[in-house]
């Protein structure tokens, strides 16, 4: 999925906060196998999409990870969502077993 698939799919996305986009695209991030993510990786999900970027997202990111409760976790390699968060989101936004179900059997059919 990219990440313009996962956007297309929440209705009121564009009505989101910033703080709302950055919890989503860092959890992008841990779905396409980086475990560690930094403002740059963010920032790029806000330039791949075309939107609006906050005036400072390393301040944004460091705000998320002081926060009580914390939503990021900081470490020297960066910044990782709690887990209870990225279990929420998977949830929320992963790919149902249903719709992985219907991709396999279009891909297998190929085109008509």
């Amino acid at each position: 999925m990219s990440l313009s698939d996962l956007i297309g799919g929440i209705s009121d996305f564009h009505d989101w906060n910033h703080v709302e986009k950055i919890i989503l695209f860092a959890w992008f991030q841990h779905t396409h196998g980086k475990e560690r993510f930094n403002s740059t990786e963010i920032r790029l999900a806000y330039e791949e999409l075309h939107l609006d970027k906050p005036a400072n997202i390393a301040n944004q990111l460091e705000a998320l990870a002081t926060k009580n409760p914390k939503q990021l976790l900081k470490d020297v390699k960066g910044y990782s969502l709690v887990g209870g968060l990225r279990t929420e989101l998977q949830r929320k936004h992963g790919s149902r077993p249903t719709a992985l179900y219907v991709s396999k059997l279009i891909l297998r059919s190929g085109p008509s």
